[in-house]
């Protein structure tokens, strides 16, 4: 009964070969079906909702990059900047600009640690100057 409209639903919905003689005969299974399929639809809904929303930041993080990266291109340019010193300007500036992104912590997500795992995050961070200095 239930077997025969999941079988036909998920047949269809993955454009596998159904058997024709399958089909929902009842209430029941008409029931069933309809309600399979509708919930099939939404969970896909959800899943290309999810892909555009990651899709749209990705977006928007490549377009703050190469916004920069015009910026600067543009007034290199308007100084007369040669080529060569242009291309090392932008290859430094693109190269900090990445660090700094990857490097960087939004503040509201700073403000839900603790003050004790600040400090311990920033004294974590500065360590490595620390090891390197001679007093240490």
């Amino acid at each position: 009964l239930y077997v025969r409209s999941l079988y036909w639903v998920l047949g269809h919905l993955t454009a596998a070969p159904v058997d024709p003689d399958s089909s929902a005969r009842s209430h029941a299974e008409r029931t069933f079906t309809l309600s399979l399929i509708f919930c099939s639809l939404l969970v896909l809904g959800a899943g290309i909702s999810s892909m555009t929303n990651t899709i749209a930041e990705l977006s928007k993080l490549n377009s703050d990059f190469i916004e920069t990266k015009r910026q600067l291109q543009s007034y290199l340019k308007a100084a007369g900047v040669n080529r060569e010193l242009s291309t090392r300007i932008i290859q430094f500036a693109l190269h900090s600009y990445l660090r700094r992104c990857a490097l960087s912590l939004d503040a509201g997500v700073l403000s839900l640690l603790s003050e004790r795992l600040k400090s311990e995050l920033a004294v974590n961070q500065r360590s490595k100057y620390f090891l390197v200095h001679p007093l240490f």
